[in-house]
């Protein structure tokens, strides 16, 4: 090696160093927290092709993490792909049922909770036997369950909520899919009535304090 490349290289070596140095607990702080959430929703380890498996309403799915990324493929991909295309703003891979998060490999990123978009996809997931796949047909009894459980949730989280799925009804309607459009207007419709049962609710404690 000339020794001008030489000399660059042990320049960069200590750079490198301390970046991958900051980076081992970032990495690690990720995979902990994965690997947290996927046990509390009933995933075990596996001796197969991935590191967990987890039984979903729909089937199988396999996870494994990487430094940066959530590696997952559905078993039945025709199940996995008719959820992921019609419920997530991130479809699997049609063919093979691989269903893949990659993020940025860097500290803020990784300890930012990065993975909050994967978890929310998997915990609908997992209550899919609760309600049917198509919100449209939901009972007065679901409606006004679903409508509660987010009536629980802060007012914060909601709006956050609503902005996305604001932008998945975007989405959906680009990609002409009708399936997505009108299960989002169902899920848009049951987030402004929470919405508007916390405002309610705020309104009302303000009042009831000013008559203390």
């Amino acid at each position: 090696m000339p020794l001008q490349c030489r000399e660059t290289v042990g320049r960069l070596t200590p750079t490198i160093s301390a970046i991958l140095d900051c980076l081992y607990p970032s990495r690690a702080a990720f995979k902990q927290r994965v690997c947290g959430f996927l046990k509390s929703v009933g995933a075990s380890p596996s001796d197969g092709a991935y590191e967990w498996k987890l039984n979903t309403p729909i089937g199988e799915l396999g996870v494994s993490l990487w430094d940066n990324a959530i590696m997952c493929r559905f078993a039945d991909v025709e199940q996995g792909s008719a959820f992921t295309r019609q419920f997530t703003a991130q479809s699997c891979n049609p063919y093979s049922g691989k269903w893949n998060w990659h993020f940025e490999d860097d500290a803020d990123t990784l300890n930012g909770n990065c993975e909050l978009q994967f978890v929310r996809y998997v915990i609908l997931l997992m209550t899919l036997g609760q309600f049917p796949a198509d919100l449209t047909k939901l009972t007065p009894e679901q409606t006004e369950q679903s409508i509660s459980r987010l009536s629980q949730i802060p007012l914060s989280e909601l709006r956050r909520r609503q902005n996305l799925t604001n932008r998945q009804i975007e989405l959906a309607f680009q990609q002409r899919n009708d399936a997505a459009l009108a299960n989002l207007h169902v899920r848009a419709e049951h987030l402004r009535l929470a919405v508007d049962r916390q405002a309610f609710s705020s309104r009302r404690i303000v009042i009831e304090s000013g008559h203390e």
